[in-house]
């Protein structure tokens, strides 16, 4: 088995990458008050440190790409070739890699649970989205 990124389908990735800022903007607006409460802030610092740190969307975007690229690579070694073939292996990879490895860092920075499940959830329904979009895409 080699890796052969010439078998990924860029515009699902370019897509899914898409998605993943629109899934970003509604699963952080549903939990707003709850994220902001377990992290320490208000919207207004919030806001601030955005118009501060707008460098944040550029490795927003990269990271979500990347992840995307990850995911296709994932549904194709898997031979998944269809929407629900490729969410059972873009969430496959959202719990087994994203929620785990999330897992310790929220627990040795003694982090809320509710924090966890907000940030590894958001990150599970986006890896099955994408898994999704690739897999139909096939």
């Amino acid at each position: 088995m080699g890796l052969n990124l010439g078998d990924v389908n860029w515009l699902a990735v370019i897509v899914a990458t898409l998605v993943a800022f629109a899934l970003g903007a509604a699963w952080y607006g549903v939990f707003a008050g709850p994220w902001m409460a377990a992290i320490g802030m208000n919207r207004e610092q919030i806001r601030a440190r955005s118009r501060e740190n707008r460098y944040a969307y550029a490795v927003t975007a990269v990271a979500a790409f990347v992840g995307m690229v990850a995911v296709a690579v994932f549904v194709g070694a898997a031979g998944a070739d269809s929407l629900v073939e490729g969410v059972i292996v873009g969430a496959v990879a959202g719990v087994g890699f994203v929620a785990t490895s999330t897992a310790a860092h929220y627990v040795f920075a003694f982090r809320p649970m509710k924090l966890y499940l907000m940030d590894a959830g958001y990150h599970v329904v986006l890896f099955a989205i994408g898994g999704a979009i690739v897999g139909a895409w096939r």
